[in-house]
């Protein structure tokens, strides 16, 4: 009886076994259906993927191989500037199969290439099947016309003794919008002793480079020091149009000064219906003591000319707006004392902004730096101070300069000591290589040994005669305080293959410099990621 029961049972368990392996049978044939339907599907869309990969590589090389040419062409190029505004690089062009085009701009203002370009932003499109790839490179070029600034323009502060730069003041890079940061903020005295310049605990000055004297050529220049073969050579302050005196016990209202009468029929100055006082020629105020300047009403617009404001004591000005025209120039002069307070003193382009294109300073007399000048041929004190800015010069170099609470100076300074308190700032070119200055190792300033020539280390270099007289020497141009002298035909064919040649290596030493420079910053910068990879295993 058991027995029929076991066979019963197995009988009947068949059937269940049956539709168990159907059931596997269908799943299998949906499985390998799909996995059919997946490949036909990918093998018909890999075609057009394969395609586009192959179109964007390339539209890739063919930008690259773009770039190479124009890189070649511009150097090829006896005027290149003269090329770009002919469009000889306007016009689109075929590599393989791809069509490619060329964009030509500044590289640091992204405007577009003229006489005072030297960084090219080169960049090529190439395009293939409606796909594109770029590929762009910064060539670095020669000034238009190079010029040898005498007066140390293409530093930030130069002082005869010291400079100190304490608490939270800063001494920064002055750059525009959109403008990249492409050479170091130098700073130093006359003698290169780096112990006479001084930075506080908490003083800011990133970038900086500080003017170290050494004799051994073979010397190691270390971060943050930029060598000189010499010591530098003093500078006499620029001279200053002089005017009658204003009555030693006498002082007029401004409005009074500003507007006396200079002639029969016309007036240096006219008083604006909203207050403004606007200078409109050259024009010195003059005084045999002080002179002060303290009514914040008083708002004085240099339209043209030249105004000169003059005191042989102190000069004071207070709660002041100075503004300088395109066309017009200031001058500021103290024996003694002389100081500003809570005033702006700032300048406007041709297309009235408040900074030259890009916001630098420039080597040009029209800048607006060297529209405002700030001297003294006297042991002067020049303060500046509380909630001031100035945009200017300064060329004192018998002088003191303090700058003090949240007093924001963009220019320069060239004194007999320095001194930045509390959070002063002081915003200045960084030396981008637009000019060949004294502190650079090469250039025609220098003779095939690597020293200053003797020409350039008079004293009186400011005085326009004896620009004129170094500008012939050298074959040239030359400037300083403001003033650009260009050399006669005859002697820039004379000096032309030197001055090239000289303006070549210049051009090589800094390249070679600012390419050491990112080779090291790329080396720390990978030894910081190294280091943090290896902390995140931890």
């Amino acid at each position: 009886m058991s027995r029929h029961r076991r066979t019963a049972q197995s009988v009947s368990s068949t059937p269940r076994h049956r539709g168990a392996a159907m059931l596997l049978v269908l799943v299998a044939i949906s499985v390998g259906l799909m996995l059919t339907a997946t490949w036909l599907d990918g093998r018909r869309e890999s075609v057009p993927v394969a395609q586009r990969i192959a179109a964007a590589t390339i539209a890739r090389h063919a930008a690259a191989s773009g770039l190479d040419l124009a890189s070649s062409t511009l150097d090829a190029e006896p005027d290149w500037r003269t090329a770009i505004a002919q469009g000889r690089l306007d016009q689109s062009f075929p590599i393989d199969t791809a069509m490619a085009r060329w964009e030509v701009r500044d590289a640091d203002d992204d405007g577009p290439v003229d006489d005072q370009t030297i960084r090219v932003l080169l960049r090529c499109v190439a395009t293939v099947d409606g796909l594109e790839a770029a590929s762009e490179q910064t060539l670095e070029f020669e000034p238009a016309e190079p010029v040898i600034d005498l007066g140390f323009g293409e530093t930030a502060i130069i002082a005869e003794r010291s400079i100190r730069v304490l608490d939270r003041s800063a001494i920064l890079p002055w750059t525009g919008p959109g403008l990249q940061d492409v050479g170091p903020v130098v700073i130093g005295t006359l003698g290169g002793d780096p112990v006479d310049v001084q930075f506080g605990p908490e003083a800011i000055a990133p970038g900086t480079e500080v003017l170290v004297f050494e004799t051994d050529s073979d010397g190691v220049q270390a971060p943050g020091q930029r060598l000189i073969r010499e010591e530098l050579p003093p500078m006499a302050a620029p001279d200053v149009p002089t005017g009658p005196a204003m009555p030693r016990n006498s002082m007029p209202s401004m409005q009074a000064a500003f507007c006396a009468d200079s002639g029969p029929s016309r007036r240096r100055a006219g008083a604006e219906s909203d207050g403004r006082i606007v200078v409109r020629e050259d024009q010195v105020i003059r005084s045999l003591g002080d002179l002060s300047i303290t009514d914040s009403d008083d708002r004085i617009v240099v339209e043209d000319g030249t105004l000169v404001l003059d005191a042989t004591r102190d000069l004071h000005l207070r709660d002041t707006h100075i503004t300088v025209g395109p066309r017009g120039s200031l001058i500021l002069r103290a024996g003694r004392r002389l100081r500003i307070q809570n005033t702006s003193i700032e300048g406007t382009t041709p297309d009235e902004r408040e900074s030259d294109r890009g916001g630098m300073l420039s080597i040009e007399s029209a800048s607006v730096a060297d529209r405002v000048l700030i001297t003294s041929d006297q042991d002067m004190v020049f303060e500046l101070g509380s909630d001031s800015l100035v945009v200017g010069t300064i060329l004192a170099p018998e002088s003191t300069v303090r700058l003090s609470g949240d007093a924001v100076l963009h220019g320069r300074i060239v004194a007999s000591r320095v001194e930045l308190r509390d959070q002063a700032i002081v915003y200045a070119r960084p030396d981008d290589g637009r000019i060949i200055g004294l502190t650079a190792p090469e250039g025609p300033h220098r003779t095939p040994e690597g020293l200053l020539i003797e020409a350039v280390c008079v004293p009186e270099r400011t005085d326009p005669e004896t620009l004129t007289a170094i500008a012939e020497e050298m074959g040239v141009t030359v400037c300083a305080a403001g003033q650009v002298i260009a050399p006669s035909p005859a002697a820039s064919e004379r000096h032309e293959e030197k001055n090239s040649e000289s303006i070549r290596k210049h051009r090589y030493e800094r390249q070679w410099k600012r390419d050491r420079s990112d080779r090291s910053r790329n080396r720390d910068r990978n030894r910081d990621r190294n280091r943090d990879r290896k902390r995140g295993r931890r």
